[in-house]
């Protein structure tokens, strides 16, 4: 099989478990060297095809801020607080909700803690957007055994 045939399957395999399991599953793949390029922030990023892609209910894309993107967001800085973003995630798909967003964040990479500033359409035009708090509440889930088919 091909590469891209290989992706594909791995990730509609991906896809059915957590259906099954009523699970949230994150994973990652390598992007081509054409991703760098602003026209090519969304699925064709992809290394490997874009078919992955339609199996996905997210998809993000996340890199360095550039110090072009900085002076095209130099207004938006100025104005929440001149904290300077050095990563971007790149939001091409989103199946319960927006896309085509920017959340512009600083990232700490030695905690892998990220903080993030202000959100932009792919144009760098302000979006706000209402903050969602998560409360992460012990209960007996975590008591519960992993199945015989989860496990590899």
């Amino acid at each position: 099989m091909r590469e891209d045939q290989i992706l594909v399957n791995f990730s509609a395999a991906m896809k059915k478990i957590a259906e099954k399991y009523d699970i949230f599953i994150e994973s990652s793949t390598q992007l081509n060297r054409g991703s760098k390029e602003y026209e090519n922030r969304d699925a064709a990023a992809l290394r490997g095809g874009i078919a992955t892609a339609d199996k996905v209910d997210a998809g993000m894309l996340c890199f360095k801020a550039s110090q072009n993107e900085k002076k095209q967001l130099a207004p938006i800085i100025r104005a929440k607080g001149n904290k300077e973003p050095d990563f971007s995630t790149w939001i091409y798909k989103n199946r319960s909700g927006a896309d085509h967003l920017v959340l512009w964040s600083r990232m700490n990479l030695g905690n892998v803690r990220e903080e993030v500033l202000f959100v932009t359409d792919y144009d760098f035009n302000l979006v706000e957007i209402d903050s969602t708090e998560v409360e992460v509440i012990e209960d007996e889930i975590n008591n519960h055994e992993i199945p015989d088919d989860l496990i590899f």
